[in-house]
């Protein structure tokens, strides 16, 4: 008996030892819990809430029943739930209308940017087109005073005749040379002219295409924020219709 008393504690004690070892490997890992958003976290605590399943109109039991009026969608919009829910609708309007502030600034910035292009490239054209006529008349000044020297040369005999015509003709030939090289350039300033005119068409056309698009994306940031604030009277088959037709718009 003594023996078998001493094998039972013994077995006892062995048993005690291999217990916290077996809660240990008995604990699986806890996995990582998702995210869950407020209106979730809202739907969870409906369900789990005692009061909710005893009074099922003191709360609006969503994983069950829905919203099916408009009175529902104003009590959950009234409701913690319904309050983040208005919080996180708050949030994305906000950040739309940040988003609008900043494309009506890029678009002032790119309408300043053209508006200085027009100026310096008119600044420009004209500097060169005034700078080509004037050589122009340069030119034609010298070989006028030219002509005239050598016409009062020519009246006056000489024995060099020969050689002071032939020294005209070069100077004569000289002077046309130049005048046409000047034509040439007046020619190229204007076509150069035309090509900058042709990037400044574009350049409107760029900001006339900014507009329209600015001038939707209002439209719609309007149209977004009068269905929020009719949907609080809609039932919810209503908004969703009303998303959708907003969607497709």
């Amino acid at each position: 008996p003594v023996v078998e008393k001493m094998r039972v504690e013994d077995s006892k004690k062995e048993d005690k030892l291999s217990m916290p070892t077996t809660k240990k490997e008995s604990q699986p890992n806890e996995p990582v819990k998702p995210f869950k958003t407020s209106f979730e976290k809202w739907i969870e605590s409906s369900l789990l809430d005692p009061q909710a399943k005893e009074d099922r109109g003191s709360t609006i039991n969503l994983g069950r029943e829905g919203l099916k009026n408009a009175s529902q969608v104003k009590k959950f919009l009234l409701s913690p739930a319904g309050k983040d829910v208005i919080a996180e609708l708050g949030a994305q309007m906000a950040l739309q209308r940040n988003i609008n502030l900043q494309n009506q600034q890029d678009r002032m910035e790119h309408e300043l940017f053209k508006r200085r292009l027009m100026a310096a490239l008119f600044l420009w054209y004209l500097s060169k087109k005034s700078h080509a006529a004037e050589k122009v008349k340069e030119i034609i000044r010298e070989y006028n005073e030219k002509a005239i020297k050598n016409a009062e040369k020519a009246s006056k005999p000489s024995q060099q005749s020969t050689s002071s015509t032939s020294q005209a003709d070069k100077e004569i030939q000289k002077m046309l040379d130049e005048y046409e090289q000047a034509i040439k350039r007046a020619q190229e300033n204007i076509k150069k002219g035309e090509e900058l005119e042709k990037k400044l068409d574009k350049l409107e056309r760029q900001g006339k295409d900014l507009e329209d698009k600015y001038k939707t994306y209002e439209e719609n940031l309007e149209g977004f924020e009068k269905l929020l604030t009719d949907s609080e009277e809609l039932s919810l088959s209503e908004i969703n219709e009303k998303m959708e037709a907003f969607s497709k718009d």
